[in-house]
């Protein structure tokens, strides 16, 4: 494994060397309520890739009365829409949910989404309104065309003096199902204080509930008390566990990031503090995010997180390293560095993702670095190395016009599994070529990267594979001797292993799942990788 990873490593770095934007610049994906109305809004971005027809699925919540089928004003529906590797949206705008739909009095938020390998579509989870007084977690499965497949199920079951908020959502391609996790609030009573927890629960890959909620969290017996942030969760394929990632407060007055192991039946792990930023000022529990990333050829987690800096009211966006697990392997350290100890400069709701191309994390994050008007944000990136290094550049991912009107908030970024970047995020676009009029906001895209592999590497070899795209069987061709060879999946986990293959003879790939997949061929004078795509 250690010596596949090598070349996989090498294969992928020499033609992403030279990684940077690419495609149209700001590229609009929603269109919530056409041009030039501010009626209808649009929040919180998220999306998912599928690595069989190679686009992206982008989700919000918006009330979007474009609609057809009885979306209103105030009535908060999750919207989606598709965009390949170049950035060209690919069909209209799809409406996702229908709970409650038509009632101006109750809202659908905060979707996220995944991508199940397996299935071929998608998982969308949201904060829906039970009733007027309480909301639960959902959950609509989407295929890969973008037509739904199931009404929307109900995910968590909250007792009578609580309510289930702001739902993640992680695919286990092991087991082909999911770990929902959301927010239990439960309120106060004549004898217990108010508290919240963060609760999981299984999920099949066709929507059915597997087993019970179980608490993630336990504030009454961990000394830590779980504030409201919006939690995350991430899942390790090589470990076969999830992460859970979000803000505690050990004592009063003082927010720390936490990270919690959950293994892929359920079973509570460690619980590891991350930070240890200390109480700077008495601000209580606020919104901040704690997001994680996983290296599948370190096996090693980045996490990251916003928090106080050097002067109360100053928020950076900080780092730690740790293995799979869970020992601290690069101590806490800064990535957003922007403005020194200026209050004015803050960088934070920070998202990371992993790029297999040159085994980097790549963190966005909103904040004004350098504006002229102190009120404006737009989204940035740095590259971080498995080591901690932190890229020298800051990259600016958006461009809205420089002014506060133009900002840009909520960044969510997700790789395609090769050299891709896809930053997501909620902007007001008020340049005279977007149409757009103060106030009104939509979700826009970047890619960073590359959108395919190149020929370098074909340049260099006459191996090849056919055909390719495959669905039921695969040839080596450019040998003409007898070599060994070895498959092994995106992740890294070996398929397949054959010795003395000849070119005359078919590999059969009909068991594998679709997906991308590298062969590892051995011959005596050197060693080579080639990518497939299983159908």
């Amino acid at each position: 494994m250690k010596n596949f990873t090598t070349y996989l490593l090498l294969f992928i770095t020499i033609q992403f060397s030279s990684a940077q934007f690419y495609g149209p610049n700001d590229f609009r994906i929603s269109d919530a309520g056409g041009f030039g109305s501010t009626a209808t809004e649009v929040d919180f971005p998220d999306l998912a890739y599928n690595i069989t027809s190679q686009n992206y699925l982008v989700v919000w919540d918006s009330d979007d009365t474009d609609q057809t089928g009885g979306v209103v004003n105030n009535n908060n529906q999750i919207i989606g829409r598709f965009t390949d590797l170049n950035g060209n949206i690919q069909g209209n705008d799809i409406l996702i949910s229908s709970l409650n739909l038509g009632n101006n009095q109750r809202r659908n938020l905060h979707p996220r989404i995944t991508f199940n390998t397996a299935d071929n579509n998608y998982l969308v989870v949201y904060q829906g309104d039970f009733n007027s007084n309480k909301t639960e977690a959902y959950g609509v499965i989407v295929n890969q065309d973008g037509t739904i497949n199931t009404t929307d199920f109900r995910i968590s079951f909250t007792a009578a003096n609580e309510d289930g908020r702001s739902p993640a959502i992680a695919y286990n391609p092991n087991l082909n199902e999911y770990l929902a996790i959301f927010i239990s609030r439960i309120f106060s009573t004549s004898t217990t204080p108010a508290r919240v927890e963060i609760t999981g629960q299984r999920i099949s890959n066709t929507g059915v509930l597997l087993g019970n909620a179980f608490d993630i969290t336990n504030s009454t017996t961990a000394g830590a008390q779980t504030n409201g942030s919006i939690p995350d969760i991430i899942f390790n394929p090589l470990s076969n566990d999830y992460v859970v990632t979000y803000v505690a407060s050990p004592i009063t007055n003082e927010e720390e990031a936490y990270a919690t192991i959950v293994s892929q039946t359920g079973v509570i792990g460690n619980t590891v503090r991350l930070s240890n930023r200390g109480a700077i000022g008495n601000s209580g529990f606020a919104n901040k995010s704690v997001r994680a990333a996983h290296s599948n050829i370190d096996n090693s987690y980045l996490f990251v997180y916003e928090a106080d800096n050097s002067t109360q009211g100053e928020y950076d966006v900080f780092g730690v390293i740790y293995d799979a697990t869970m020992n601290l392997l690069v101590p806490e350290f800064e990535i957003s560095q922007v403005g020194g100890s200026d209050t004015r400069l803050d960088a934070v709701a920070p998202h990371v993702e992993w790029l297999p191309s040159d085994n980097m994390f790549y963190v966005v994050f909103q904040a004004n670095p350098f504006f002229s008007d102190r009120n404006e944000r737009e989204i940035f990136m740095r590259s971080v190395s498995s080591t901690g290094t932190v890229g020298a550049n800051l990259l600016r991912v958006s461009e809205a016009p420089v002014a506060a009107a133009g900002s840009a908030t909520q960044p969510r970024i997700v790789s395609n599994g090769d050299g891709a970047l896809l930053t997501v995020y909620k902007a007001e676009d008020t340049s005279t070529q977007s149409m757009m009029v103060n106030g009104e906001f939509e979700i826009y895209g970047q890619f960073y990267g590359t959108a395919t592999f190149n020929e370098t590497e074909q340049e260099l070899t006459a191996v090849n594979v056919y055909p390719n795209p495959a669905l039921n069987e695969i040839y080596i061709t450019g040998l003409d001797h007898v070599f060994s060879l070895s498959i092994y999946d995106a992740i890294g986990k070996q398929v397949f292993k054959k010795k003395n293959h000849s070119i005359d003879q078919s590999i059969s790939i009909t068991d594998f799942s679709t997906g991308l997949y590298f062969i590892e061929i051995e011959m005596p004078e050197r060693k080579e990788v080639i990518k497939f795509i299983k159908e």
